[in-house]
């Protein structure tokens, strides 16, 4: 893969190619390709991005949205593939990048110094290292042929990872309330999220994908007032799948309430039956029928006036 890197005092000719003017009078028109042509299928690196010419951004998004580059001169047109990576960095203290040129990063990283000392540490034995055929050179060489592994593996295996329905509403409304402009920011968060399931070997993907992918796809893409801080990515994160969790717990309380009724009222008819069971059998067998009592005090009264001795008694 070819990795191509364009200078911030580049021409136009330089980029984009040129055509012999005097060639192409003569009828033997020659084009000799520029630097869009050579990053073909490859990468692009270009430093200070927000420094670069206004003239040159828009070859870069021309190329970039057609994934084809024209040079045109004298009624002479050629045309090549330019499908290529586009990578840039920048310090944001020398200035913003072009909106439509921010928007067509789908991904952005803040690198930042360390401020813990083992890190610090670390850094310097890498720098020391670099290049070198000690121990230590040894040690971090295994750690990026490890991550080229893991690399190849991801790409062998991201066409099989899954997005479910669920989640790609989720990120649609995510990038809604975010307020972004266009679709790039809905397509970008579900790639990415496809790509994190791909290098953690899990075939589909997962809300915690969701969310790591929208810390790359979303901060350079939220829009702010001019004299007030940019909105925090991490509060419209917490807010959006609070949210989401907050209902789900809500439902799902809902249905633990509705059991615990329909066992309650169950439980009560229950025991008004055995009540009223227990309460029939008391009566039909400790109560004497009145009928019974009357015909028992008749008969001692008829024997008693028959015999002699018991009416002496």
């Amino acid at each position: 893969m070819p990795l191509v890197t364009l200078p911030l005092g580049a021409t136009r000719d330089r980029v984009v190619g040129t055509l012999s003017v005097e060639d192409a009078m003569a009828g033997d028109a020659e084009f000799d390709p520029g630097l869009l042509a050579a990053a073909n299928r490859g990468i692009l690196y270009v430093d200070e991005i927000n420094l670069l010419d206004d003239h040159l951004v828009d070859v870069l998004l021309d190329a970039a949205a057609s994934g084809v580059n024209t040079v045109e001169r004298d009624g002479i047109s050629v045309s090549h593939p330019a499908e290529f990576t586009l990578i840039g960095t920048m310090n944001p203290e020398e200035g913003d990048l072009r909106p439509q040129l921010r928007d067509r990063f789908d991904l952005q990283a803040t690198v930042t110094g360390c401020q813990d000392t083992d890190d610090r540490v670390d850094i310097i034995d890498r720098a020391l290292a670099e290049g070198g055929d000690g121990d230590a050179a040894t040690e971090y060489g295994d750690e990026v042929t490890d991550l080229c592994e893991s690399l190849r593996v991801a790409r062998e295996s991201i066409d099989s990872v899954s997005l479910p329905a669920e989640f790609k509403e989720s990120i649609a409304e995510l990038c809604t309330d975010a307020g972004v402009d266009g679709h790039r920011a809905d397509i970008a968060t579900a790639r990415a999220a496809i790509a994190s399931a791909a290098l953690d070997g899990r075939p589909k993907v997962i809300e915690s994908d969701i969310q790591e992918a929208a810390r790359y796809t979303l901060p350079h893409r939220l829009q702010s007032d001019p004299f007030e801080e940019p909105p925090d990515p991490e509060d419209l994160l917490d807010d959006h799948f609070d949210d989401e969790d907050d209902g789900s717990e809500d439902e799902a309380e809902s249905d633990t309430e509705g059991s615990d009724e329909a066992n309650d009222g169950e439980s009560g008819d229950a025991d008004d039956e055995s009540t009223d069971s227990e309460s029939g059998e008391s009566n039909d067998t400790d109560t004497p029928d009145d009928s019974e009592r009357g015909d028992g005090d008749t008969d001692e009264r008829g024997e008693r006036e028959r015999d002699p001795e018991m009416r002496r008694r």
